[in-house]
């Protein structure tokens, strides 16, 4: 009974290892269009927003996405080209998923420091592939960890939730008023 499955097994695996290899190599040839592109505007780039809109809408249009997840993928791919290549380079080896990436990038992104950021992508990508499989809060934690120890500022931390009935400004609500009939 054993000896049918490993095959299969071994097929979702690779799927599996292949899938992630695509989202990598997605996001490295959006990345080289990025580069062209700026290349192409020049300095004009940091004129406005219309060049990475404009990059956005050519990626939608060749992926037949969204102009959001255009934008979404664009913004993965300069992570993975500015900050994050080392992790980026297991996500296009198929070693970490789309999904891992997109956590590590999220909770990377409050570093501002090159040389710290480079540190910690380096950290990371030697210790992701031997991370077991795990929920996203998990992996957040994890990754929070590595940040914390380069970079405290650059953790990013949940909302302190406020108190029930309680207002933005801190004031508490009241229930407004009834109206009878009679008003």
């Amino acid at each position: 009974m054993f000896d049918e499955a490993g095959p299969l097994v071994e097929s979702m695996g690779a799927a599996t290892r292949a899938e992630n290899r695509a989202a990598g190599a997605r996001l490295a040839a959006i990345g080289e269009l990025d580069l062209l592109r700026l290349r192409q505007v020049g300095e004009r780039e940091t004129w406005c927003t219309d060049t990475q809109e404009a990059i956005a809408a050519e990626v939608a249009a060749a992926l037949c996405v969204t102009q959001a997840l255009a934008t979404s993928y664009l913004y993965y791919a300069r992570t993975m080209r500015t900050r994050l290549s080392r992790v980026g380079a297991l996500l296009q080896a198929g070693d970490v998923s789309y999904r891992t990436f997109q956590t590590i990038a999220y909770r990377t992104d409050l570093i501002t420091d090159p040389e710290v950021m480079a540190d910690v992508d380096a950290r990371l990508a030697a210790v992701i592939p031997r991370w077991p499989a795990m929920t996203q809060g998990r992996l957040a934690s994890y990754a929070d960890r590595i940040v914390a120890r380069t970079d405290r500022d650059a953790v990013r931390r949940r909302r302190e939730r406020r108190p029930a009935g309680s207002s933005r400004s801190g004031t508490t609500r009241t229930a407004s008023p009834k109206y009878s009939a009679d008003s």
